[in-house]
Order: C-alpha cells, then sequence, then structure tokens
C-alpha cells in the first residue's frame, strides 16, 4: 500500500521518481542500500512496508514502526556465535547462522502465512498534505534537506529499519515479560 501510488510528483533532492509511490520506494531501497553499504552477512534480508494511515493529530504523529517479522533462539550456528535460550530478529539470526533460516516463499501479504520475511514496517501515509496529521508533510530526498516543517522519510525509514534489524526489545512494555521467558539479544545490553 502506498508504493502503487500513482499522484505524479517533481523529482526532489535526488530522488528521480515521477510518482509518489517511486519517490516512496526510491527512499526504502536508498535506505536499505545504505544498511547494506556497512552491515557484513551475505543472506538477504527481506522487508514488507507499507504506507497507510497511523495514528496523529495536528501536533503529534506515529511517523513508522518496525520490528522483526520472526524471532529465533537456539537456532543452528557456531556454539560462540550465539547465546543460548535468547531471541534474535530474523535479520540478524540469519546472517548469524549464514543461512535464512525461515526460507521459503516470500510471505502472501502484510504479516501473512507463511510468516518468512524478516522485518515489518510501517510508515504513515496519512501524512502527505492533512494538515490534521501535522503541519509538514514527507520530505522525498535522498540528500536529506528538507524545507522547514517537513519530515525527512529517510530518517525515518533508517531509524525504523534499524528496530528491524534487532535494535528493539521483545519485551512487554507493560508486564515486562519476554517471549517464553527468555530475554532478546538487544536487551542483553540494556540497563534498566
Amino acid at each position: 500500500v502506498g508504493f502503487n501510488d500513482q499522484t505524479p510528483v517533481t523529482p526532489v533532492g535526488g530522488n528521480i521518481g515521477q510518482t509518489l509511490g517511486e519517490q516512496r520506494l526510491n527512499v526504502l531501497q536508498f535506505a536499505a542500500d545504505l544498511w547494506g553499504s556497512i552491515l557484513d552477512g551475505g543472506v538477504d534480508i527481506v522487508v514488507q512496508a507499507t504506507f497507510q494511515p497511523l495514528p496523529c493529530s495536528p501536533t503529534t504523529a506515529v511517523l513508522g514502526a518496525a520490528g522483526p517479522v520472526r524471532v529465533f533462539a537456539n537456532f543452528p550456528a557456531a556454539a560462540s556465535a550465539i547465546e543460548s535460550d535468547t531471541w534474535y530478529h530474523a535479520a540478524l539470526a540469519n546472517q548469524i547462522a549464514g543461512f535464512d533460516l525461515a526460507e521459503g516463499q516470500f510471505d502472501a501479504g502484510l504479516l501473512a502465512v507463511p510468516f518468512n520475511d524478516d522485518i515489518v514496517a510501517f510508515f504513515n501515509g496519512g501524512l502527505d498534505g492533512n494538515r490534521a496529521c501535522l503541519p509538514g508533510d514527507w520530505y522525498y530526498g535522498l540528500d536529506n534537506t528538507p524545507p522547514e516543517g517537513d519530515i525527512a522519510l529517510l530518517n525515518v525509514v533508517m531509524h525504523e529499519f534499524a528496530h528491524g534489524l534487532g535494535l528493539t526489545s521483545t519485551i512487554d512494555e507493560g508486564s515486562g515479560q519476554t517471549p517464553l521467558n527468555l530475554p532478546d539479544r538487544y536487551s542483553v545490553f540494556a540497563l534498566d
């Protein structure tokens, strides 16, 4: 959703997309390429993404949210490469294992079976041109120079992809519980 938006747009900040959907996709691909240029590993990371309205008001908004489609513990890898009884986000677990731990066909849709994809990312599709959802719009440039009041989508995508790559916890914020009472790799290093 949102990458198929055929609304004509003018290229901006190095983004040559001719439609809103193309520009959105170009930003996500650019962010994926940036992450790929600094991460080690030979296993492809599959990202599900959507632009749909998320909660927002004239003063606050959820810009994006992302996380793993799956987590793995006690998976095949060199014993020294993982901590036992610890959850790893799919993208990280696959790199450590050296192969896709949930290989097979891509998921049929957003968070749909067979749950083989690695990261799911949501971005607020209700932001552009909607004064009931913040005063600014998304900036689709790749140069990180949004006009005053607009929000650089690239920064938000980089941030959300980080969550999907493993920089987030599986701890339930309300109860403090972890899935099956196992910690996750990120939380092992969290303090307080």
